[in-house]
């Protein structure tokens, strides 16, 4: 699960359907999905100026344009990840 810099969102990773679910933290409310199609997200992160997510799979990463929520672009690694985080600058 990741929070958006302004925390009004935040990005939970449902490993057994493939989505990612997006929650409104002042309602609670999962306000929308992103189907992936493949895989299992793990993880997620947000860019430091909250642009992008990027949601990290065993063998894939996905960029996510954080206004539109949709996904952008995929990163294919070679092995398994195990996590992602990144610097506020």
């Amino acid at each position: 699960m990741a929070f958006s810099p302004s925390g009004a969102y935040a990005y939970v990773t449902d490993s057994s359907d493939g989505y990612i679910d997006i929650i409104n933290t002042s309602t609670k409310n999962v306000t929308r999905y992103i189907n992936l199609y493949v895989g299992e997200p793990l993880g997620a992160a947000f860019s430091s100026n909250g642009s992008y997510s990027y949601v990290l799979g065993y063998a894939t990463t996905w960029i996510i344009n954080s206004v539109s929520n949709t996904v952008i672009s995929t990163v294919h690694q070679p092995r398994g990840a195990y996590g992602i985080a990144f610097s506020k600058n």
